[in-house]
């Protein structure tokens, strides 16, 4: 049952988080586009702890301008969830920034841009992996506890 619970809790946090990927990136495709120009990029070490391989802990930063309704702003998020990627491909992702491109933005806050959407593939990948689990989780803690084991 512990086991049960751990798999069940695990898998409903991935869930939430996919959820909440996936509805951002939807809420970006109804954004408004503005022209954003490059002021500023580079690839750099990331202090954030995860990636697929140790040699993946790089992301890119990038500052860009851009003006909505007459007001210019400053932004600097790409994706609305950090990348990180190994070395070589945030430099040539890096490279491919041209100096004009163009930006999504909140239009109920224009403060809020970025420059790409995160892959869906990706959240709908992690939702049906947190499902698969969310139902093991649950059949687990239903059998142990139709059988009285503890595990």
């Amino acid at each position: 049952m512990i086991t049960g619970i751990f798999i069940l809790i695990l898998s409903l946090s991935a869930l939430v988080f996919s959820l909440t990927m996936g509805i951002k990136n939807l809420r970006l495709l109804r954004w408004p586009r503005t022209t954003a120009l490059i002021q500023e990029k580079n690839v750099i070490k990331t202090k954030i702890p995860v990636g697929p391989t140790p040699s993946a802990r790089w992301e890119v930063k990038v500052t860009y301008t851009y003006s909505v309704r007459g007001k210019e702003y400053t932004g600097t998020k790409i994706w609305p969830f950090t990348e990180v990627l190994n070395k070589s491909s945030a430099e040539k992702f890096t490279s491919n920034l041209a100096g004009v491109m163009s930006a999504s933005y909140n239009p109920a806050d224009p403060s809020e841009a970025y420059l790409k959407r995160n892959s869906l593939t990706w959240a709908v990948v992690i939702f049906l992996l947190s499902l698969a689990g969310t139902i093991i989780g649950l059949g687990m803690i239903l059998v142990s506890s139709e059988t009285g084991t503890p595990e």
